[in-house]
């Protein structure tokens, strides 16, 4: 929300054509450019970063339980009646 305001406050400023507009108007849009970047990054490459190191660590959790764990031949021994 505090993203899109400051995108919607700077296009007054980025669409501007009047004179002296010429150094503020590309300040602008780059900012506003750099808004957008940073709110895409935010949504979609967090979350999917999140989800891959979160598999990652299953994934490690699950090799050492199975080190821990006794092969399946030691687990039934025949004994002799």
């Amino acid at each position: 929300m505090t993203k899109l305001t400051a995108i919607l406050g700077m296009l007054p400023l980025a669409l501007a054509y009047e004179e002296g507009s010429a150094l503020e108007a590309p300040l602008a849009t780059v900012v506003i450019f750099g808004l957008i970047f940073h709110t895409l990054i935010t949504l979609l490459l967090v979350p999917v970063l999140y989800s891959l190191f979160e598999s990652f660590q299953l994934r490690m959790k699950e090799r050492a339980n199975r080190k821990k764990q006794p092969p399946a031949s030691l687990d039934r021994q025949e004994h002799p009646a």
